[in-house]
């Protein structure tokens, strides 16, 4: 609730200050289209993409008023909820009190992502379709509930119903789910379930190629040739904080090593000697925040057994899938911010079982120090 009342009083101050000149650009633009959407008067349409975000609180703002606060608030509202099936996820980790408090506290108030999710952009919506749709995932792994595979659906659909490769990412979790649940209970993955897998990536695979072609994916070349020929349109706009400098394509041996450069830099940038500001410095250390839970939910994935495994690895796993689908794309440290918060309640959720490090540390010490015979 702290999270929220910030980021409503957040939104507040942004609308004292007067909306035509505080705002970040993009949201500013986007909060320019809800408005001009309301006061046309002209029937609201629901899309996709931006359209559907811009749409859809246009359809807010017609019932309460078009004042940047009431824009403000409802991203306000959308991470609340998205907190809340963040809670419910948490709880089913079981992590020691000392822990949930500061993953609390870090889901709350961790900078980039407040702003970000306090001001008329998609990445709250974002971020909870997708925590949604992991709770619904961790409800048929851990809790074995059908009634999971409802919100994990939904979930996905309103995450993809605001960018495409969110649709690939939802896509994935869907399969993913789909398939862990037999491996946990030592069953092998038979024809007809590998029948429904196939037919489920077939259905929905289509859907998130024409979303990606919607954000300026050119896929018909390849996967890899898209992010190469999307990365270097980005770079055709110069900024600061851009950290590409050449274009990606250029072959079998460039396109190869895309996908880990792409990442590495999308996770780490700014490089130190490229700090210019203190923005730069503070995204540089959330950055180092980041792998560090990164590093942490590989250590716990590595130390966990049976169902605790399973699930470790699946939250890894889709954290790693939707960090590179989004660097393939990705050439700014800026744009990269952005890109991250979808994912932050993943990011944290990784790190929710770090006692079962701090166990084996203990155990260790113990054995070191109990004397030999």
């Amino acid at each position: 609730m702290l999270g929220f009342i910030l980021r409503v009083l957040n939104g507040f101050i942004i609308s004292i200050r007067g909306a035509e000149g505080d705002i970040e650009l993009d949201a500013q633009g986007m909060y320019y289209m809800m408005r001009d959407a309301v006061r046309s008067g002209r029937p609201i349409e629901y899309s996709y993409g931006v359209d559907f975000h811009v749409n859809s609180t246009a359809k807010f703002l017609d019932f309460v008023g078009d004042d940047i606060f009431w824009a403000c608030f409802l991203p306000a509202f959308y991470w609340l909820a998205g907190a809340i099936f963040f809670l419910k996820s948490l709880e089913l980790l079981k992590p020691s009190t000392r822990d949930r408090m500061a993953i609390v506290l870090l889901y709350a108030l961790l900078p980039g992502c407040f702003y970000f999710t306090s001001i008329p952009l998609r990445e709250s919506m974002q971020l909870m379709g997708v925590n949604i749709a992991v709770w619904g995932a961790m409800q048929v792994v851990v809790r074995s509930n059908p009634l999971g595979w409802l919100f994990l659906l939904a979930g996905s659909v309103v995450a993809a119903l605001l960018h495409g490769v969110l649709a690939i990412v939802g896509l994935a979790l869907v399969v993913g789910t789909f398939t862990l649940v037999p491996m946990i209970r030592n069953q092998k993955l038979t024809g007809p379930r590998q029948f429904l897998v196939l037919v489920m990536v077939i259905i929905l695979m289509p859907f998130a190629f024409s979303g990606l072609k919607l954000v300026g994916y050119n896929v018909e070349d390849g996967a890899l040739d898209a992010a190469a020929q999307y990365q270097a349109g980005g770079l055709s706009e110069e900024a600061r904080s851009n950290y590409k400098q050449t274009d990606a394509a250029g072959g079998v041996v460039a396109n190869t090593v895309l996908v880990p450069v792409s990442l590495i830099q999308y996770l780490v940038e700014p490089m130190p000697w490229r700090i210019g500001t203190a923005s730069d410095l503070y995204l540089f250390m959330e950055n180092m925040l980041r792998l560090l839970c990164l590093f942490i939910g590989v250590r716990i994935w590595q130390k966990s057994k049976g169902r605790e495994c399973y699930l470790q690895g699946g939250l890894v796993i889709i954290y790693l899938f939707h960090e590179t689908i989004w660097a393939l794309g990705t050439v700014n440290w800026g744009t990269a911010m952005r890109h991250h918060v979808p994912i932050t309640g993943v990011q944290l959720l990784m790190v929710a079982r770090f006692s079962v490090l701090q166990k084996e540390k203990t155990a260790l010490r113990k054995n070191n120090l109990a004397p030999v015979a």
